[in-house]
């Protein structure tokens, strides 16, 4: 759309100092194409994986037609020149690549034929030069693309695993609770609230130190343990919460190291009266004994 405004502009330009528009055979061609866009933003499930190649050829098709409609060299750089924005936007749209490949080597092989075969020739070593520089910024990008979309994927996936397994362990510990690598629980449990005979209504623990909920006395020896292993191992430590009544509540911690999505090292733990918390990252399982 943005092109065939800017080729409606570049239009004007001409019609008002009395001159004909150079490759008029691509305004109708941007129309269409304009049509087009307008009519899958309005439809979008009509753009499927499987439907990709079509769509690109026939879009592409229609920027590639009037290039066997021009004869002189100059309107042929020009045709190429107001195209290739739109052709690399296309290129990397489609789902084969080497069809995008094919269809502009089709494009500056019709260009070259226009404009002679020669290496003398600027125009001739300029859409040489202009197909290189496609070829090189199509497969970048689209490489840039599926490694962010794979990315994405199995970043998805072990979230969803992730969540698969907090939901088992909640169900035969006590608490379950995740803190990044400074030891800080990174979102709030009902399940430890409740342990601690807090309300949920009055406290929070997302972003507390985890080590306070802990007596003093037991402090030094959690952080210790939670710091002391770096590998990703299941360990396991006996020690007692301090509820809101000042009372001691024994607990056996099971953790587990593990790296998020960013690299950062966090907690699970859990504990058998029971809650889990994740740091480095680590999750902790507290049992109540």
């Amino acid at each position: 759309m943005a092109m065939a405004c800017l080729r409606y502009v570049f239009a004007q330009h001409f019609l008002f100092a009395g001159l004909r528009p150079p490759v008029q055979d691509l305004d109708m061609a941007l129309v269409v194409v304009h049509v087009i866009g307008l009519f899958l933003t309005q439809f979008p499930a009509l753009v499927t994986p499987r439907s990709l190649d079509l769509w690109y050829m026939l879009l592409q098709g229609l920027l590639v037609a009037p290039f066997f409609y021009v004869n002189l060299p100059p309107n042929a750089i020009a045709l190429s020149n107001w195209t290739f924005v739109l052709r690399v936007m296309f290129g990397i749209s489609a789902r084969r690549g080497y069809l995008a490949v094919l269809v502009n080597a089709v494009v500056s092989l019709q260009v070259m034929r226009i404009v002679g075969y020669s290496f003398t020739n600027q125009f001739f070593t300029g859409e040489v030069t202009k197909l290189t520089f496609y070829i090189l910024l199509v497969f970048a990008v689209r490489r840039l693309i599926f490694r962010d979309s794979k990315a994405s994927v199995e970043l998805k996936s072990r979230s969803i695993e992730l969540e698969a397994v907090s939901a088992l362990l909640r169900g035969f510990c006590d608490a379950v609770v995740e803190v990044d690598q400074s030891l800080h629980i990174t979102e709030n449990s009902n399940q430890l609230l409740t342990l601690l005979l807090r309300s949920s209504n009055q406290a929070c623990l997302a972003g507390k130190d985890f080590i306070e909920l802990f007596c003093s006395d037991d402090q030094q020896q959690v952080r210790e343990c939670l710091t002391k292993f770096s590998e990703t191992h299941t360990h396991a430590l006996n020690a007692r919460l301090l509820d809101a009544d000042g009372n001691h509540v024994k607990i056996e911690l099971l953790h587990i190291r593990f790296l998020s999505a960013t690299g950062d090292l966090h907690r699970n733990l859990a504990d058998e009266s029971r809650w889990k918390i994740l740091a480095q990252r680590s999750f902790l399982l507290c049992h109540c004994i």
